[in-house]
């Protein structure tokens, strides 16, 4: 099980340039962004509590005009490791690729949701985004620069083609993946597949990496039944205590946003859950998921 506690989160804003059909946070666009000035004192605040590593989130981070000046200050600050995540658009551009890598980033999280452009941009909603994300990845490694790592949101529309896109990180060389099962509160049926239609196709894309000595990640499956042989590559690190640094009336609002959807992924313990052999690891049920789907999955592994 992973947890991050020593890392901080900070959210910039929800502006994005794409439109992605399962972003939890679209809801939030309306929000203002936070200004440079108030960012500084979240990062400020985060590291004066004792943490060493910073991940930037959004929305998309790599808009901000801004952005360059707040890793740098993080680094000032004393972050000693500070990632990303980004769709990768902004990457497209050489000389972006290149200032983010003088920067001193740690760690780049791009998002990759279709092995060809066509599925890619239509999840995204960003016509020529998959060429921009491929490109940006190129570029980053032309510039010497090879920690990329891979967000995959599994919906309705994509898990059959999981192996595909397995396949192209693995032509890509990608280390560090998370398949991360995607949902929003609404059209929850719409995006967001039954787990036991996705076992199949998510245990044959982790076979895939684990064959090459890559480590890939399931990132907050709605129950554990279905992966016995992957235990060790589940991680539920979104329920874990929140990292987010709040400091001023307009962050807060932006953090209670963002809580909201998070009320997906509270887990459930079932009593048939006591007989399973995993019990003790795995952390239940989605409830919303029992909600919209009810238990029929359940299948305590004797």
């Amino acid at each position: 099980m992973e947890i991050n506690d020593d890392l901080a989160e900070i959210i910039l804003d929800f502006k994005c340039n794409s439109h992605c059909i399962f972003c939890y946070e679209r809801r939030n666009r309306y929000f203002p962004a936070k200004t440079t000035v108030e960012l500084k004192k979240e990062i400020k605040a985060a590291r004066q509590k004792g943490f060493s590593r910073l991940s930037l989130i959004g929305g998309e981070p790599t808009i901000r005009p801004d952005i360059f000046e707040l890793i740098n200050f993080a680094k000032i600050a004393g972050f000693d490791y500070i990632m990303i995540a980004t769709n990768g658009r902004m990457f497209n551009y050489t000389n972006f690729a290149y200032q983010m890598v003088r920067s001193g980033i740690s760690e780049v999280i791009f998002s990759l949701h279709g092995y060809q452009a066509k599925i890619h941009d239509s999840h995204t909603g960003s016509l020529g985004g998959f060429k921009q994300l491929k490109n940006g990845i190129a570029n980053l490694k032309r510039l010497g620069f090879d920690n990329v790592g891979i967000n995959v949101v599994v919906v309705q529309q994509n898990y059959c083609y999981l192996p595909r896109i397995a396949k192209l990180l693995l032509k890509w060389r990608i280390r560090r993946v998370h398949f991360i099962y995607g949902s929003v509160l609404e059209n929850f049926k719409q995006l967001t597949p039954k787990i036991s239609k996705v076992a199949p196709y998510l245990c044959e894309a982790l076979e895939m990496g684990k064959q090459e000595g890559y480590f890939w990640r399931i990132l907050n499956a709605p129950m554990s039944c279905y992966f016995k042989d992957y235990l060790d590559r589940l991680s539920w690190s979104i329920t874990q205590k929140s990292h987010l640094f709040i400091r001023t009336a307009k962050a807060r609002l932006i953090h209670q946003a963002g809580e909201k959807l998070r009320k997906i992924w509270v887990w459930v313990k079932l009593s048939k859950c006591r007989f399973c052999n995993y019990q003790k690891e795995c952390p239940g049920i989605w409830r919303e998921y029992l909600k919209q789907y009810g238990d029929g999955e359940v299948k305590p592994v004797k």
